[in-house]
């Protein structure tokens, strides 16, 4: 295995963990509305359980805990992606172009006609 193929499956590798690392991520907010909702249904069921809403903080705190360490992973992969990018465009990657990095796919596209433009015609 050469060191261009080496550095093309590293590459690839890194960018499956991101996109699963993005889910897993995504995924949490609805876990942390699922889990204060459960907790609120709960304690407000019967007023003798008024004590689980004390639960709240804690579930919280490590839902919050674990979406930021996971986003704090994402970024990292982010940034060595970037900071690979001048070299990733020499890699034979089997005939297909490398997936471009995040802040690559976050790029505002120019519309076609200016907005100066649009908005002085009064349509």
């Amino acid at each position: 295995m050469s060191a261009y193929e080496l550095h093309a499956l590293e590459y690839e590798r890194r960018k499956e963990e991101q996109v699963r690392r993005i889910g897993l991520r995504d995924n949490l907010i609805y876990v942390a509305v699922t889990a204060m909702a459960a907790i609120f249904g709960f304690a407000i069921q019967d007023h003798h359980r008024l004590h689980l809403l004390l639960a709240v903080c804690p579930a919280a705190v490590v839902l919050s805990w674990t979406y930021l360490a996971n986003d704090q992973k994402i970024t990292a992969i982010g940034r060595e992606c970037a900071a690979q990018a001048p070299r990733r465009t020499r890699w034979p990657l089997r005939g297909r172009f490398p997936r471009p990095c995040l802040s690559e796919v976050g790029k505002v596209v120019s519309p076609p006609v200016p907005l100066r433009q649009f908005v002085r015609s009064g349509a």
